[in-house]
């Protein structure tokens, strides 16, 4: 099954469901049991920069790049040159080519072997699963330098994309994740989300709340998607808490309260454009740059 990254002038598939698990790197310890031989068992050996190993009575065998039941067989069959029928265990002690790394808002952060296949909500309950911080809009899989986010809130999709060697999951802290406010507000700026489900209302009381002079009959949503900006605009005559507790924003959303009728929302975004740079250009989160990452399979 293949996924389309799709941006604005890209279209770009690639398969995250293939499945990888762990093969024999260089400097791998391994541990290689023959059953009731002990004398031709290895308790630790290091796979040599030639991709080799030495076993008594047998001598240097080829091992980078064998899975686990691979190695077996390929010992088991060597052994049956002096064994009538060799019993062949192999336990990797130190992994050090098939790891991945799941960093953010889970309990035991870090890096982990890849054993076998491992799906992204597989590496979570690996992880010791998430935290009370982990966001519910968006995590992270950086592969091959690519950044691709991802929608928690998708858990078919995340059960069948599959980690690869090498990725870094990310699971985001909505501490990590901001709003910015601007317009008619006491204290306009850039505020770190401060629930996981945050509202237009939140986002202006960090803000200090509306100025005198708001004109807050058409407070403007401005959020980055499909290559442009979208404008969602709360139209009512004069919106009160309900109404404002209604409306959910997205991470680096951007509020903005006008202090007279707006008449053309491009103007607006011209006119905020240099004070909108200033809180962009200062990192925040992981990344801001990325592929989307949609599921077009036929249903």
């Amino acid at each position: 099954m293949h996924l389309s990254i799709n941006e604005e002038e890209r279209n770009i598939e690639i398969d995250l469901t293939q499945k990888d698990e762990y093969t024999v790197s260089p400097y791998d310890v391994l541990s290689i049991t023959v059953f009731q031989h002990p004398e031709l068992s290895v308790e630790q050996e290091m796979v040599k920069d030639d991709g080799t190993i030495t076993i008594p009575r047998i001598g240097s065998i080829k091992v980078q790049g064998l899975k686990l039941s691979e190695l077996q067989k390929k010992i088991q069959l060597k052994l049956k040159k002096i064994l009538k029928k060799p019993v062949v265990s192999v336990s990797p002690l130190r992994i050090t080519g098939a790891r991945y790394s799941i960093l953010g808002a889970v309990s035991q952060p870090g890096n982990y072997p890849l054993l076998k296949p491992v799906t992204i909500m597989d590496a979570i309950g690996i992880a010791g699963g998430t935290t009370s911080e982990a966001s519910f809009y968006r995590w992270f899989l950086i592969r091959k330098g690519v950044v691709y986010p991802l929608d928690p809130r998708n858990l078919k999709l995340l059960k069948k994309i599959y980690i690869v060697r090498g990725d870094t999951l990310i699971v985001e802290k909505t501490t990590n994740m901001r709003v910015i406010v601007l317009g008619a507000v006491n204290h306009p700026g850039s505020y770190p989300l401060q629930s996981a489900h945050p509202t237009v209302w939140e986002a202006i009381a960090q803000a200090g709340g509306f100025r005198n002079d708001a004109w807050r009959s058409q407070i403007g949503i401005l959020h980055w998607g499909k290559g442009k900006v979208q404008i969602r605009v709360i139209s009512y005559f004069y919106p009160d808490l309900k109404h404002l507790q209604d409306v959910f924003l997205y991470p680096d959303d951007v509020v903005y309260v006008p202090s007279s009728p707006v008449g053309e929302w491009n103007r607006i975004i011209s006119l905020i454009q240099p004070t909108l740079n200033m809180f962009l250009v200062q990192p925040f989160g992981v990344v801001r740059d990325y592929y989307m990452i949609q599921d077009l399979r036929k249903r």
